[in-house]
């Protein structure tokens, strides 16, 4: 060997091959882990993002449930409201149809209380809305039914007075005892018939 010969810094090499290559393996598991970390904060964004979308469409659904909720309660607490309204025309309709007839009532139940004959005894008067008046009673005889006609036929608060029926009918206990005929009298209130008239008359005549 010449000793003047000139070495290069590349002619010879202290490291061994085989540190070489542990660090390329280690580099590479550099690189792996890296890339993993990478990935898996990736990963853990997006299903952060995830849970995040996940949240925000409950909360809306929620909301929406809510507005649902809250409107079935508007709209119930509306048909109530309707429904007390419609209870409350009926009420006022039934109120005035008893207040038109109320007064003629009294009147006629003392008119009646007045002029009665002592012979006869009422069991049922009965008012309806039209104004027609039922009168159910006991009389000692026809004769007395025949007086309570004509008393009833003067009234200036009753029309068109008719007896509907007189039967014979032995009393079944003592304190009716003097009564033997029962009777049933149909008439009309003059007052309502007057109303009657005077409302107008819808004419529904065709061309």
């Amino acid at each position: 060997m010449n000793p003047n010969q000139m070495y290069s810094k590349d002619s010879f090499n202290l490291i061994p091959k085989s540190i070489e290559k542990h660090k390329i393996v280690r580099h590479i598991l550099y690189m792996l882990v890296s890339v993993l970390v990478i990935v898996n904060l990736c990963t853990a964004a997006y299903t952060y993002f995830i849970s995040l979308q996940i949240d925000i469409t409950n909360r809306q659904r929620a909301i929406i449930t809510n507005k649902i909720k809250a409107y079935a309660e508007y709209k119930a607490y509306r048909d109530r409201i309707d429904s007390n309204k419609a209870e409350l025309a009926k009420m006022e309709q039934y109120q005035e149809s008893v207040t038109s007839i109320e007064a003629p009532i009294f009147e006629i139940l003392k008119t009646l209380e007045e002029t009665v004959p002592s012979d006869i005894s009422f069991t049922d008067v009965t008012f309806s809305e039209d104004g027609k008046i039922t009168i159910k009673g006991m009389a000692k005889d026809e004769f007395v039914v025949a007086d309570l006609l004509v008393v009833l036929k003067k009234n200036e608060k009753l029309a068109d007075v008719f007896l509907n029926s007189v039967t014979k009918k032995e009393a079944d206990n003592k304190k009716n005892s003097k009564y033997a005929n029962v009777f049933n009298i149909e008439c009309n209130s003059a007052d309502l018939i007057k109303e009657k008239k005077k409302a107008p008359v819808s004419s529904n005549k065709t061309p």
